[in-house]
């Protein structure tokens, strides 16, 4: 009786540090990245309200990601509200005309001073894409990408 017990209580406590090193080993696992299809980012943190600033579009998907011929990207300013700036109506048809291919980049330049950028202050640039889109098809707004943000002097 007394080697059944010894036996029991061995197993008992390879129980409880299993439970133990489980919970551990959960705690440390890291949680899964937060994929994106476009990564954006801008070339420079700050920028004067008179330069232009060059933006990098990622696409690090399997799909083609197309832009907009009206609005291809929305500037949004970062404060509580997060607004963006309200643009005209388009005055043409919108249509894909920029698409980069799956895991291709392009770089494009922005000019900030006819971006509505008065105000010193923290903007990101708002991407909006259609990723079941061909160059040439209607525009249809299927996601939207943020950039990183960039400081406005």
């Amino acid at each position: 009786m007394s080697r059944r017990k010894a036996f029991y209580t061995i197993l008992f406590i390879l129980l409880i540090f299993s439970v133990i090193f489980y919970f551990y080993a959960m705690s440390k696992i890291s949680k899964p990245i937060d994929y994106d299809e476009l990564s954006i980012v801008t070339s420079k943190q700050e920028y004067s309200a008179e330069e232009k600033a060059v933006i990098t579009i990622e696409n690090n998907s399997e799909k083609k990601a197309c832009f907009s011929s009206c609005y291809p990207f929305y500037v949004q300013i970062q404060n509580p509200e997060k607004k963006f700036y309200n643009y005209e109506e388009c005055p043409y048809e919108d249509i894909a005309n920029i698409c980069i291919d799956p895991y291709q980049k392009k770089s494009f330049e922005i000019d900030l001073k006819g971006q509505a950028m008065i105000v010193p202050a923290d903007y990101r640039l708002v991407v909006s894409a259609c990723l079941s889109c061909n160059l040439g098809d209607a525009f249809k707004r299927e996601e939207f990408f943020f950039s990183n943000e960039f400081r406005v002097k």
